[in-house]
């Protein structure tokens, strides 16, 4: 299964500088600099337990952290391997706490159809490369006033991200059907 990762050089580094200098290329960014230049932080990571799939989230965005209660999150998954590469496997959002849809999540692998695709994409990508981690990044989604009332932009900034990323390779725009085919339904 394919998913979006973020652009890399291609071209030896000296090769890269004197292209850039000549301004006939644009410097690719990193992973870290697509991350840091939407406001995305490091939350936690997914871990793989002897009970199933649980998140490991950051002091910050559990129990009395500075952003345990915040609403309105867009967030990412992203599979990192040994070599620092980074794959972008979904975008989330929620208009609640990330804690509260993580927990959301956790429960979903276990009792959700779709939500136990994903755990068994992840499990695989564990059984595949011990090394593999699955990252969470989140984003404190902006607000605007609509028709008099203050929303979050979480589900605009969601689709935008998804939009950002090529949209049809996350595994939030893959259909039942599809995983379905991909042979990724059913129990663990």
């Amino acid at each position: 299964m394919s998913i979006a990762t973020f652009p890399r050089a291609s071209v030896r580094e000296g090769q890269f500088i004197a292209l850039q200098q000549e301004k006939k290329i644009a410097v690719p960014a990193t992973p870290e600099e697509e991350i840091k230049k939407y406001k995305f932080l490091y939350a936690g990571k997914i871990l793989k337990e002897p009970k199933g799939l649980s998140f490991d989230l950051q002091e910050n965005f559990a129990g009395k952290g500075k952003f345990a209660n915040t609403p309105g999150w867009v967030y990412l998954w992203i599979k990192v391997n040994k070599n620092g590469r980074f794959d972008v496997c979904y975008v989330g959002m929620t208009t609640k706490t990330l804690k509260g849809r993580c927990d959301q999540h956790k429960n979903g692998f276990r009792n959700s159809m779709r939500g136990k695709a994903f755990a068994k994409f992840i499990r695989r990508f564990f059984k595949e490369d011990a090394t593999v981690e699955i990252h969470v990044y989140a984003h404190i989604s902006g607000k605007r006033k609509i028709l008099g009332e203050e929303v979050s932009m979480c589900e605009a900034e969601e689709r935008a991200m998804i939009k950002k990323l090529g949209g049809t390779d996350l595994w939030n725009k893959i259909g039942y059907k599809r995983l379905k085919l991909l042979g990724t339904t059913g129990s663990h």
